[in-house]
């Protein structure tokens, strides 16, 4: 079960089933309905999708012919579009309560955490002995640096399992969110090109290199 809401909280949805693509849209009447350079919308079937409250304050503009935009009467956040021909629902996806995630389960070691997320991104990039990775472990807010070297330990010992070769490492909180508890980890497979940019000095916001 998945819920959302708009910013004053009168009208509130909840889907019950999978979540289709997500997408951005860069058009000039996204980015002025969302306020934002670009608008992010997830999708999913009519049937799974219901109104908890608030249903009769949402307004709607027809920004093109046959396409509506809904948004809150009170606070004006976007709301989900009525349904599309083929039966989809189109959902702003900053206006979800929460983050859904991959899957839900027990509280479970570091390193089987670790192991889940590094076999999906194996499943995709099957890395071997001629290959050489940059690694970014990035707390996201609230989990400690000695936590976070506790999962780059995992990552080291899988990634040298498969003998692929660790070129450089990024442990610590570059990108967070407020408070947010939990980490990501991102492995980029580097060909020579890549390997000399990853290489180069940088002076930005949340990252500097010399």
């Amino acid at each position: 079960m998945i819920t959302g809401s708009c910013l004053c909280g009168t009208v509130r949805w909840q889907v019950d089933g999978d979540l289709g693509t997500m997408s951005h849209c860069h058009c000039s009447m996204c980015r002025k309905a969302h306020g934002a350079p670009f608008a992010t919308y997830v999708s999913t079937a009519s049937g799974n999708f219901r109104w908890l409250d608030g249903e009769e304050t949402i307004t709607t503009f027809e920004s093109s012919p046959g396409f509506l935009r809904a948004f809150c009467s009170t606070c004006g956040s976007v709301v989900p579009d009525p349904a599309d021909e083929e039966g989809h629902v189109f959902i702003p996806a900053g206006c979800l309560d929460g983050e859904p995630g991959v899957r839900r389960g027990r509280l479970e070691s570091a390193d089987s955490v670790i192991d889940n997320m590094l076999d999906m991104i194996f499943a995709e990039m099957p890395l071997g002995a001629e290959d050489s990775v940059a690694v970014l472990v990035n707390g996201l807010g609230s989990t400690t640096l000695m936590e976070q070297y506790v999962a780059f330990r995992r990552v080291h010992q899988r990634l040298t399992e498969r003998g692929t070769r660790m070129h450089s490492r990024l442990i610590g909180s570059y990108c967070t969110s407020l408070e947010m508890g939990g980490l990501s980890v991102t492995l980029l497979q580097l060909d020579d090109e890549l390997t000399r940019l990853i290489d180069h000095p940088a002076d930005c916001v949340m990252f500097r290199q010399a």
